[in-house]
């Protein structure tokens, strides 16, 4: 992504996704953790979806890809619920942001490094044996390897040696652990296989034909944006979390998506809007969950440009926006206004900071009126003429800085310009416009460092102006040197209180909701998402009941 920003904007709900993040509740870093259970057949799916017996023969229609690209070192945008099938991480994560074992049973760390301890006789879906070697392969070459494109997101991580066959140790460049582990349950954590990796003999063969140790193997051809197809692996090593005979990724676009649920077509369809969840209502056999959204829509600000160079300026916009009727006219008041830079999911979250900057148009006339723009002030905004969701968003927040006397420009361009137009490009500095009716937020807890400097650090690739936030870049050491979540967290609102005071990357508006539809017959809790996984555990123990009777 930071070399892609034509691509990034125009799957920009996905990669903010997995851009924002925080980190909540880890535990202690030398604790041990157990693997769940081999041959508990379904104790999982059970424990997630209540009653109704797994057809482990069953294939789960799924209205979800949009994929490109499927090796683990190129960063990744919407190929998230596939990677996740085919690959497993050394370690995972649950809703609030605990870390669990995967491929990884435990680890201890110290300053200066990781060790971790593999889980015993584990292959890959190649017979290739999945230990140490294999582990130090994967990583070196995420780090190393010339087409990597994810060497930016474990700066942390300096080198690994292997212990002995079922230990490694990753070596630290800075004391940054629980970035690292965020990490290690993300791309770099996914493992591959040397075996098929050296008979591919590139990165884009492997990527037609790539090869993991999760639950779910490739089964021939798959086509981008169009179709892939996965089956069970009959030798993966926890039984339990496998609990269907596998997965058609099928691309549904989002106006197709309620009658491919209402036909029974697909069986479960992620990303679904407010309007979606609201046509469904009177479908029985099909079920709609709905949870805090991922991503917040917002006004992405340049604050070296005049006159959003002026706080007050900035915080009369922010007074000027009246989120809960943004929300109810494009997200059918499904979503959650938003007043600071993180949703309900992020430990940089703080409820005190919803009450900075409430709907007061009075206030944002007198703020102009101090700043010296009794008569009114104007600037731009730059969107791609294509994005359709972001225009109308962006001229929804036009209407309501007019009332208050700020001009704010619409200005649509094609596509590929908005993003470098705001946020620069490779070799292009930072960028030139004013802003972007565009978004992002703290949200996901698996790259928190990451998302915070591209934000807030004069060298990030999405801050706009170039300019560090006061105070932020000591703060970001403080946070990754820390041994706890506790000490993170704390570390992390003090953040978010400085961006969301000073205005300083956006004007936050509404986070949309995340929405899953399925069929009554899908168990195992299928959780609300957007279009991209809230964790890397989403597919583990889903399944189809038995004769496809209800859950």
């Amino acid at each position: 992504m930071h070399d892609e920003p034509v691509r990034d904007f125009m799957l920009s709900r996905r990669h903010f996704m997995q851009w924002g993040a925080s980190i909540i509740a880890v535990p202690a870093l030398g604790e041990a953790f157990a693997a769940p259970a081999q041959g508990a057949t379904d104790t999982l799916a059970a424990s997630r979806g209540g009653s109704g017996t797994p057809d482990r023969t069953a294939i789960l229609q799924f209205g979800e890809m949009q994929g490109v690209d499927y090796d683990p070192i190129h960063l990744a945008e919407t190929e998230f619920f596939q990677l996740y099938a085919i690959f497993d991480t050394l370690v995972s994560y649950e809703p609030d942001g605990t870390i669990i074992p995967r491929l990884a049973t435990s680890w201890q760390a110290t300053t200066n490094s990781l060790r971790m301890t593999l889980h015993p006789g584990v292959k890959f879906q190649d017979g290739t044996v999945m230990d140490a070697k294999a582990v130090a392969y994967s990583l070196n070459r995420a780090l190393t390897d010339p087409s990597s494109t994810i060497k930016s997101e474990i700066p942390m991580l300096g080198s690994v040696n292997v212990i002995d066959s079922g230990t490694v140790d990753l070596l630290l460049t800075q004391d940054a652990v629980l970035p690292l582990l965020f990490q290690l349950a993300n791309q770099a954590g996914m493992i591959v296989s040397p075996t098929a990796v050296a008979k591919a003999g590139s990165s884009a063969a492997f990527s037609q034909a790539p090869v993991g140790a999760g639950p779910y193997a490739i089964d021939g051809a798959w086509f981008p944006t169009e179709k892939m197809s996965v089956r069970a692996w009959s030798g993966y090593w926890d039984r339990s979390a496998q609990t269907l005979g596998g997965v058609d990724f099928v691309n549904v676009t989002e106006s197709a998506r309620v009658n491919a649920l209402r036909s029974g077509s697909m069986d479960i369809c992620c990303g679904l809007q407010g309007t979606d969840a609201q046509a469904l209502k009177g479908d029985s056999s099909v079920h709609v969950v709905t949870g805090p959204g991922n991503f917040i829509y917002g006004l992405n600000i340049n604050i070296t440009k005049p006159p959003l160079n002026d706080l007050r300026v900035r915080q009369a916009i922010a007074y000027a926006i009246n989120r809960p009727a943004v929300n109810d006219a494009l997200a059918a008041n499904l979503g959650t206004p938003a007043f600071q830079f993180a949703t309900v999911n992020s430990p940089a979250y703080d409820a005190s900071l919803n009450k900075l900057y409430p709907y007061d148009p009075a206030k944002a006339k007198r703020l102009l009126k101090e700043a010296g723009h009794s008569q009114g002030v104007s600037f731009t905004s730059v969107i791609g003429a294509t994005a359709a969701a972001y225009v109308q968003f962006g001229e929804l927040i036009q209407s309501q800085l007019k009332e208050v006397g700020i001009d704010m420009s619409l200005q649509e361009v094609e596509l590929a310009q908005a993003p470098v137009g705001i946020w620069g490009g490779p070799g292009q500095g930072h960028g030139t416009y004013d802003s972007a009716p565009i978004g992002g937020g703290l949200t996901n807890p698996a790259t928190t460092d990451t998302v915070l400097r591209a934000y807030a650090l004069s060298s990030g690739y999405e801050n706009a102006g170039g300019v560090n936030v006061p105070g932020v870049a000591a703060l970001l050491t403080q946070a990754d040197a820390a041994k706890t979540s506790a000490e993170a967290a704390v570390t992390y609102k003090q953040i978010n209180r400085i961006i969301t005071e000073g205005v300083y990357v956006a004007v936050p508006v509404y986070a949309g909701p995340a929405i899953t539809g399925y069929q009554d017959y899908v168990g195992g809790k299928p959780t609300p998402e957007f279009d991209t996984p809230l964790t890397p555990d989403f597919l583990r123990g889903l399944y189809i009941t038995k004769g496809k009777n209800p859950v």
